[in-house]
């Protein structure tokens, strides 16, 4: 069973004041602050920027089995949208955030490369 730390995600309660919602969990994508919080995220590639925008992406593997994907904006308010697996999830986020979040959880295999010496060094 996953241990999972306390992940806390600011978002907007319906009277305008920010609240942090708590889960335990680990991310996926992108990482916390030391609170938490989240820090540094995924944003999408050039390519996909047409079709998702470029707000931060963060997905975190909970303790009960689910997927919470946090989006933060530039210009808007953060949202959160949970998922029971991968495959749901998989259409709702752009392909290199799911592909991150794919290889961090196990499913993928990190893309590999051959290694070739440089030469003159």
């Amino acid at each position: 069973m996953m241990r999972g730390n306390t992940i806390r995600l600011p978002l907007r309660d319906p009277d305008g004041s920010t609240v942090h919602h708590t889960l335990k969990g680990e991310w996926l994508v992108g990482m916390g602050m030391s609170n938490g919080t989240p820090g540094l995220g995924k944003r999408p590639s050039r390519d996909e920027e047409e079709q998702w925008g470029n707000p931060l992406w963060y997905v975190i593997a909970t303790a009960s089995k689910k997927l919470v994907v946090y989006k933060w904006p530039l210009d808007a308010p953060p949202s959160v949208a949970i998922y029971d697996s991968f495959e749901e999830m998989h259409a709702n986020i752009p392909p290199s955030v799911y592909d991150e979040a794919a290889v961090n959880a196990g499913l993928k295999q990190q893309p590999q490369f051959r290694e070739v010496p440089l030469e003159g060094v």
